[in-house]
């Protein structure tokens, strides 16, 4: 079967494969963001697998990565240095990855917003860098929207994405 891998310090780490719920938020996802990314040309929006350089000996794969036309230049062919924006969709697996080790890594590496979308929660957790730590902007669950401050204009209505995307898995 395949592997999902992240090259951390010098390893590989496994990771679990997505589900299809997963996968499907993934999906909506891209489609929800593509009228901004329409809007704002030099702009870019990638699903995994991406590659994000944190730091030298760190990459991560985001499930999704966006980054500003400001930053194109952090763009390469094979990987971004970093992101302007990332989302992870948690699985009772990886957790504890994605809540706490990752939410370190992006804070150190200056990724200036990070959703969190937890589908067994059905919530969607939305952080912001101040001064290198993040900070809670919105926990936010069915009936709630959600608005990007990195991807200025774009809001979220969390009951529709999960509503849709379960009627897409």
């Amino acid at each position: 079967g395949g592997y999902l891998v992240e090259f951390v310090d010098g390893r590989l780490q496994i990771l679990p494969m997505p589900d299809f719920l997963h996968q499907a938020i993934v999906r909506w996802f891209l489609l929800a963001t593509q009228d901004w990314f329409g809007r704002h040309p030099g702009a870019r929006i990638a699903s995994a697998p991406c590659r994000v350089m944190l730091d030298p000996a760190r990459y991560r794969e985001p499930d999704l990565c966006a980054m500003l036309a400001v930053n194109a230049h952090r763009r390469h062919r094979t990987h971004w240095e970093g992101a302007d924006f990332v989302v992870e969709i948690v699985s009772d697996s990886n957790r504890e990855h994605d809540v706490a080790t990752k939410r370190i890594e992006y804070a150190a590496a200056g990724i200036a917003e990070y959703w969190i979308i937890d589908p067994d929660a059905r919530t969607l957790v939305q952080l912001v860098l101040h001064e290198g730590a993040y900070v809670q902007r919105a926990r936010a669950q069915a009936g709630e929207k959600v608005s990007s401050v990195i991807l200025d204009g774009f809001s979220l209505d969390v009951a529709r994405m999960f509503r849709e995307a379960e009627a897409a898995a």
